[in-house]
């Protein structure tokens, strides 16, 4: 089996379904990601008939899908040419080497409605094949190409083709977005129908589509019986299409486009669905700012000062760089909304399922209620804390506060109190294989202007943290790739004893174990490095043992930092006045956002101690605008962890921050200074189960498994 455009969504997705049934692979894309689940790999453009003729090498059957996908992403000879010019090439070769069956991934905007630049409606609903194509835009002709090239190719060398027009794919994650949009602004989907399928659906239909009749083209509907839209689908053509004829009936969430015939022919049926209820939408209404749906009881028993109220709360889930979520909060004042960091990257589907369900709480709600209404949110869930339901809570919370922000016309860390510092030194991470290459890496960014920097290197087997490790390190042990704790214990003074010679006394080194340690090791490691006067040693043991801090903290010299896995405001707070830590590292949204981690921070200034929040690439630099309104406004700041964001972040992020010399500074624009170019987001998919295709491969030498 061949399948081209076999790295994107829905080429994974297929090239899984067919693993699952034992077939053999080849995979053509543009570019290798290194964890396709094929059996042989093809690197090169789909459209260059000497590759495809070497990728058709013992070959019987095609599934087509490379594709520009949509008219915006490049110019338009480039969407029209490439797309064309690919379909051709590959039904053209495989015609020749004698296969008999193909399936080509069509679209639903080969209608001509969804990117239209003049306002175009479907003729008639259901539409069907039959329904006439209004193509206005490159990517429209190009998927109307496709399908006449199809025809050709089943006509002149009597191949079975399928194409499937699909509709809008994704998997839980995505589709969860996109029914959020729809929830706020319905109209938005009209002209798509509302339609969607689910990309492990997809899938199937692509195997069913090479089950089509032997002969022949077939152009085919896929998609989910029900729309993406929580309203009963007689309302949304009501509201939004009421100039078109209707010639069935549409009963609850029924997706307007005809599906029986690839019932009929493919025998397929989705089988996933977004459960979304169904509510009425009021004929005439027009798009809106939210549900429209205010829960009476979460009301406060106050009258508010003004009418401004919350419309509409979504999560956009996009990956960039890291999978990222963030929280955006509409108002009923136009073109007044917030944003705020909801990123539990390994769980980011969770995480945008529950900001969905506390929608509804908050709702009517006005936005300056921030206290009251994140501890209603907090408290209703009867069982709390945990980093899902924190996350999901420090997005609405982190947005209430750019709300604030943008109303008062200033920075959110004027609303704390205003600044105590010009600008937040941050250290950044310093890697390599050997202890060489680390202290090479630590050079140049001291170079950069970097006072601060960590150091971590590699090692035998592949769990090393924070640096490449050596696959194959045990070749005689259980699990070759293993990491063991003892090379890690003396190679780790090395490290710092070296760094030290070759940097000198004035930059400030720090190093992150990563919770791996029992106490008694921890003790070793951090006795072993005291001569090198870290900065701090960060999670020396895992969070289940943060009541033995005292004792660590007490025994040896060196900081210690740690708290950066704690989902409770309460276990945070245990640690600063249990004397645990010497500064206290957080991922501010697994405890709840700003509100939360302001209070914690004046704990740490009353206590004594300092505050060094998380922020990698899996942080939104919606969040890493948060950790700087705390470290500008407060005397308890000790570090700032930073990352230089790649430029796709910064084209999903307007606003953005950039280190300069070791330091970050505030936006002075109002709220965060950051904004959402969801455009630019959803040209970034999330990337599911990256980190547990890591993280489950760490285990020791014998086998046994080891924290990440």
């Amino acid at each position: 089996m061949l399948v081209t455009g076999a790295a994107g969504l829905l080429g994974r997705a297929v090239l899984e379904a067919l693993a699952g049934r034992g077939v053999a692979v080849t995979a053509l894309d543009r570019v290798d990601p290194g964890d396709l689940p094929a059996d042989r790999v093809v690197v090169g453009d789909a459209g260059d008939t000497d590759l495809v003729r070497r990728a058709l090498t013992d070959v019987d059957a095609v599934i087509h899908l490379a594709a520009i996908p949509a008219p915006t992403l490049d110019t338009p000879l480039a969407v029209f040419g490439g797309n064309t010019r690919a379909t051709f090439a590959v039904l053209h070769e495989a015609a020749a080497v004698g296969v008999r069956r193909a399936v080509v991934a069509s679209s639903m905007s080969v209608l001509g409605l969804a990117w239209a630049q003049v306002p175009l409606r479907p003729r008639y609903l259901p539409v069907d094949t039959r329904h006439p194509l209004q193509v206005s835009d490159p990517y429209a002709l190009s998927k109307q190409t496709d399908e006449a090239t199809a025809a050709m190719v089943a006509r002149r060398h009597g191949m079975a083709v399928t194409a499937l027009r699909f509709p809008f794919l994704g998997g839980a994650s995505r589709l969860a977005h996109r029914a959020d949009e729809f929830r706020t602004d319905p109209g938005s989907g009209a002209l798509e129908l509302w339609a969607y399928l689910h990309t492990a659906d997809a899938a199937t239909a692509c195997l069913l589509g090479l089950t089509a009749p032997p002969a022949g083209a077939h152009v085919l509907f896929v998609a989910a019986p029900e729309t993406l839209a929580p309203y009963p689908t007689e309302d949304l053509l009501a509201a939004f299409l009421p100039e078109v004829p209707v010639r069935a009936r549409f009963p609850g969430r029924a997706v307007p486009v005809a599906l029986e015939p690839a019932q009929r022919l493919l025998g397929f049926t989705a089988a996933h669905t977004v459960p979304l209820g169904s509510r009425a939408y009021p004929v005439g209404q027009g798009s809106r700012g939210g549900t429209g749906m205010t829960m009476v009881e979460t009301q406060p028993p106050w009258a508010a000062r003004d009418g401004l109220r919350i419309t509409g709360v979504r999560a956009i889930v996009t990956a960039p760089e890291a999978t990222l979520v963030v929280v955006r909060v509409d108002t009923s004042e136009a073109g007044l909304y917030g944003l705020g960091c909801a990123t539990f990257t390994q769980r980011a589907t969770a995480v945008a399922a529950t900001v969905e369900h506390l929608a509804e709480l908050v709702i009517g709600r006005h936005p300056a209620d921030i206290e009251d209404i994140t501890r209603m949110v907090h408290l209703s869930s009867y069982w709390r804390n945990g980093p899902v339901l924190n996350n999901a809570l420090s997005g609405l919370d982190m947005a209430l506060w750019d709300i604030a922000g943008k109303r008062a016309g200033a920075p959110v860390y004027e609303l704390l109190g205003g600044r105590v510092r010009a600008a937040v030194p941050i250290y950044l991470h310093a890697s390599g294989a050997t202890i060489g290459d680390t202290i090479d890496h630590a050079h140049s960014l001291i170079g950069q202007g970097l006072r601060h920097v960590r150091l971590q290197t590699g090692g035998p087997g592949v769990g090393t943290y924070g640096a490449p490790g050596t696959p194959g390190g045990y070749p005689d042990a259980p699990y070759p790739d293993g990491w063991d704790v003892e090379h890690y214990l003396a190679a780790t003074p090395k490290l710092f004893a070296a760094a030290r010679d070759a940097l000198g006394d004035e930059v400030s080194l720090l190093h992150d174990v990563h919770s791996r340690l029992t106490v008694k090791q921890a003790l070793v490691l951090c006795r072993s490095l005291e001569p090198y006067r870290l900065f701090f040693v960060e999670d020396p043991i895992a969070p289940e043992h943060y009541d033995r801090l005292p004792e660590l903290r007490a025994a040896a010299a060196v900081p210690i930092a740690a708290g950066e896995q704690l989902g409770s405001v309460g276990d945070a707070a245990r640690l600063v006045t249990a004397g645990g830590v010497d500064l206290l590292r957080l991922h501010i949204s697994a405890i709840g956002g700003l509100t939360p981690a302001r209070k914690l921070t004046a704990l740490c200034e009353l206590a004594g101690v300092r505050t060094a929040w998380h922020s990698p690439a899996d942080v939104s630099p919606v969040g890493m605008a948060a950790n700087l309104a705390l470290d500008v406004s407060s005397h308890a700041f000790g570090i700032q962890e930073g990352h230089v964001y790649a430029e796709a972040v910064h084209e999903v992020f307007p606003g953005t921050l950039r280190p300069v010399n070791g330091y970050l500074t505030p936006s002075d624009a109002p709220g965060w200074g950051i904004d959402l170019d969801e455009r630019a987001a959803a040209k970034y998919p999330p990337q599911h189960y990256g980190h547990e295709r890591w993280s489950t491969r760490i285990r020791r030498p014998d086998g046994a498994l080891e924290p990440p």
